[in-house]
This record gives structure tokens, C-alpha cells and sequence, in this order.
């Protein structure tokens, strides 16, 4: 939604709803004990007309309110992201409480959101759930400074040494490391939600370390830490969307994979990007479930994934912007772009489970292209493993980390 309201030079307005779940009807019947303050006889109790704070029920019947108030005035909620609705020139994002609305009719819904909930109207966007969000001009800068300092605050890491990279190249878990008591999992958490809001230069690392949550030891407390250093070292930077002066509508998602990387179990990891109008939209960074036998294997279970990624952005893209747009998948592998586009029976691709084809079948239908993309052009290569110093940072630059 932000990189489409940048390149329609769209301004985004925020709002936030006071006491959202007293809004919600209940459909059953709940009693509660009279609160303190209130003059009843003894052994009264109450019956609630409206959903309080703390009610199972709360957050549904806040959720069927908005959205009964959306089609009374002639909005849709999107197939693809039951977060969004859109209407005539105007989109609608919620979470909880907290609205996003651009388009070139917003300032109708904001009239009508501040009748119906008093909404408060808290102007351009600036800060939404903890991240700020800089309009430039023609560029949009996404950044979690405030709550980087938060995490290194809490950590003891604000005097830390520096660090060029989150994660050493090469890196590899040592079984005989000692166990130690320490808050892995508050470390790795923060990182998850720095990871995946505005830094997916650091989402390979943060899911490296989260696959040990039960388990931590010193090796693996010492490269959490790391990835603190690093991020105190490049607090400044920020997930940069700019306006795309070409005329086409440009949906491309990266496939990569870094074939038998984890010596522990021999599994590969899928790395995904997808970018729209050349800023990226969606990263990911997973183990994959089961061994690959070749390169061309760890590629192919790579590219299904990114193919869903894509599959759901061409959704909401398509009612974005009212016009199919026929993404394209980026591989460097061709020997997986041979068995996506091939129906021949092979020995190398028998055994792969039956849930890694479907790709096939989009690809046939032209529902989506797939092309071959050189190895150091490759953005998704950020995403499955530790990389040296001038790579990481190449590749860093090219996803708009600056």
C-alpha cells in the first residue's frame, strides 16, 4: 500500500479509534459482578449491552463492527489481506485500532470514521506501531531507530563495538558449546520484529538464531549479540521506497537457496524478495522442511515459495490498482527453470513432494514468468546465508537499505 500510494504521489492519513472494542455488539449473553463505585442491591448482577476490554469476544465483534461499517459505505474487504478494504479512489488499512487511509477520496472516510468511532485524526503519517515513516519528496524512508535504541538500551549493547555484518560468513553451530540461562528469546523476538518491518538485511541471521530458542549457548548468545552490533553500527539506515519513473506496472520476486548450508542436518535455506515498482514489499529467509539432493532441488523448493509470495502480492496489486499485472519470478539456477517449464517425467525430480509443483501449473497457465537472473544480481542471495563484507553490503544497497 505504501508503494503504491508513492508512486500515485498519494498522501497517507492515520488515525487511531479510542476505546475500539466498546464498539462491538454482543450476540450473547454476559453477566458481570458490579464494579466498585456502583450503588446496587446485594447480590445484584449485571448485564452487559457492549463488549468490554478483556472479553474473549471483544476483538470479533470490533472486527464485524468495522467491517459492517466499511460496506455501508461502499467499501470491499480485499481477498488477499483481510487488513485492507477499498472503495471508490480510497483504501483502508487497519490494525486493531490504528487506520491508514490514502487515496484521492480520504478525506470523505476520515469525516465519516470521526462521526461514527470519534476516531482521532493524527494527520500525515509519520509513526505507526513503532516505526517511523519519512515522506521525502519522491522517496519514503521506513525506519525503526527509536525502537533499535529501545532493544540496545535493554540489552546493555548502546557502547557495543561495531560490526559490519550481522552474521560472520561461514558461520556454523559448535554442539560442544556450553548451555548458558540467558534471554535468547526476548533478544531473538526483537529481532524478529525488526527483521521484518524494516531491515531484511538481518532477516537470515534472526532466523538462523531463532531455530535455537530451547537451547542457547554461549556461541549462539555471543552471534545474537552480534547482529546488536551490527545494527548500532548502521542505525541510520532505513528500508527506502522511491517513485518508479517507468510506465510499467512491475511486480518481480528473487528466488535463491543455499544448497545443504546447514552442516548440523544437511537442510537448505530458501531465500525470497519480491519487489514492486522496484522497492521491496515482502522477504523472507526459510529452512527448508526436507533434504535436497542437488542444487537444482534446494532451487526448485525455493522458487515454489517465492511463487506464493508472488501469487498473493499479484492479488492485492490487482485491486490496487484495477489491472492484472503478470509477475515475474527471478532464478540463477537454470536447471530449475528447466523443470518448472517441463512436464517430462525426470529421475532428479520424482521424489520431491507433490506441494513443490504447483508451480508448474502457474507457470503454464501465464500466471506468472520465470527468468534467469545472474548469481550477483540476485537479491534474494541476502537471504540464505552469512556474506562477506563487500557482497553484503552490494546487495544491501541493491534492496534499498540505505
Amino acid at each position: 500500500l505504501l508503494a503504491h500510494a508513492l508512486q500515485m504521489k498519494w498522501k497517507i492519513r492515520q488515525m487511531d479509534v479510542p476505546t475500539a472494542f466498546l464498539n462491538g455488539d454482543l450476540d450473547i449473553d454476559v453477566y458481570i459482578k458490579p464494579p466498585k463505585g456502583v450503588d446496587v442491591k446485594d447480590g445484584t448482577i449485571l448485564k452487559l449491552n457492549k463488549a468490554l476490554y478483556g472479553l474473549r469476544e471483544s476483538p470479533r465483534k470490533w472486527n464485524e463492527c468495522f467491517d459492517s461499517f466499511m460496506h455501508e459505505h461502499g467499501l470491499k474487504r480485499s481477498q488477499y489481506d483481510f487488513c485492507l478494504y477499498h472503495g471508490s479512489n480510497v483504501w483502508v488499512l487497519i490494525w486493531v485500532d490504528d487506520i491508514l487511509i490514502t487515496g484521492e477520496n480520504c478525506g470523505k472516510m476520515v469525516k465519516l470514521l470521526k462521526n461514527r468511532f470519534h476516531a482521532k485524526d493524527l494527520g500525515e503519517l509519520r509513526d505507526f506501531l513503532g516505526t517511523e515513516i519519512i515522506s521525502c519528496g519522491d522517496s519514503l524512508k521506513i525506519s525503526q531507530k527509536r525502537f533499535i535504541e529501545k532493544v540496545l538500551t535493554k540489552f546493555k549493547m548502546l557502547e557495543c563495538k561495531t560490526a559490519d555484518t550481522p552474521m560472520e560468513a561461514g558461520f556454523q553451530v559448535d554442539g560442544t558449546s556450553k548451555q548458558v540461562q540467558v534471554p535468547f528469546r526476548e533478544i531473538v523476538g526483537s529481532l524478529m520484529y525488526i527483521s521484518t518491518i524494516s531491515r531484511p538485511d538481518v532477516a537470515f541471521a534472526t532466523s538462523f538464531f531463532s531455530r535455537y530458542l530451547d537451547r542457547p549457548t554461549e556461541q549462539l548468545w555471543k552471534g545474537a549479540k552480534r547482529i546488536l552490533r551490527y545494527l548500532k553500527t548502521t542505525i541510520d539506515l532505513s528500508l527506502t521506497y522511491d517513485y518508479d519513473t517507468t510506465p510499467t506496472l512491475a511486480l518481480v520476486g528473487f528466488s535463491d537457496s543455499d544448497w545443504a548450508g546447514d552442516h548440523s542436518d544437511r537442510k537448505s535455506v530458501s531465500g525470497s524478495l519480491v519487489m514492486f515498482h522496484g522497492n521491496a514489499i515482502s522477504w523472507s529467509s526459510r529452512k527448508q522442511s526436507s533434504v535436497a539432493l542437488s542444487t537444482a532441488e534446494a532451487e526448485y523448493i525455493a522458487c515454489a515459495g517465492t511463487a506464493t509470495d508472488l501469487l498473493h502480492a499479484k492479488g492485492v496489486a490487482y485491486e490496487l490498482c484495477d489491472r492484472t499485472v503478470v509477475p515475474v519470478l527471478q532464478c540463477d539456477n537454470q536447471s530449475a527453470i528447466k523443470l518448472v517449464s517441463s512436464y517430462q517425467n525426470s529421475k532428479r525430480a520424482k521424489h520431491i513432494a507433490i506441494k513443490f509443483h504447483f508451480i508448474k501449473d502457474v507457470v503454464a497457465k501465464k500466471e506468472m514468468r520465470i527468468d534467469f537472473v545472474k548469481s550477483q544480481d540476485n537479491l534474494a542471495d541476502i537471504l540464505t546465508k552469512p556474506l562477506g563484507h563487500v557482497k553484503f553490503e552490494t546487495l544491501r544497497k541493491m534492496i534499498k537499505v540505505v
